[in-house]
């Protein structure tokens, strides 16, 4: 060492997780974790696209459905027996505000 030359020391090579990660080469724990994530995205924007269609067509059906079904046995009842005959429209409009808790109607011209 007294003779004045420069010693270079070559650093001991790394194996297993302790190398460097080079240009060519993929950490695979990063990678498995890219792909989960964009699996993870994907299945989210298809729930939430199936989501918003949902409740799209529920808005269109709820729109074209017309009348307020039944909710209750007693307005079943009274539309079947007007459906057969046995009470009057007016009777009816009548009964179904009445049990629906609406503001009655005055019947329409006959």
């Amino acid at each position: 060492m007294g003779d004045g030359a420069i010693r270079v020391i070559q650093p001991a090579p790394f194996s297993g997780a302790l190398r460097p990660l080079g240009a060519g080469d993929v950490d695979t724990g990063v990678a498995v974790l890219a792909i989960i994530l964009r699996f993870t995205i994907w299945v989210l924007l298809i729930i939430a696209a199936l989501w918003v269609i949902r409740e799209i067509l529920a808005v269109v059906r709820g729109s074209r459905a017309g009348a307020p079904r039944a909710t209750t046995p007693a307005l079943a009842e009274l539309e079947l027996r007007y459906a057969r005959g046995e009470v009057t429209r007016a009777d009816y409009l009548a009964r179904r505000a009445d049990l629906a808790g609406l503001a009655q109607q005055a019947p329409p011209p006959a």
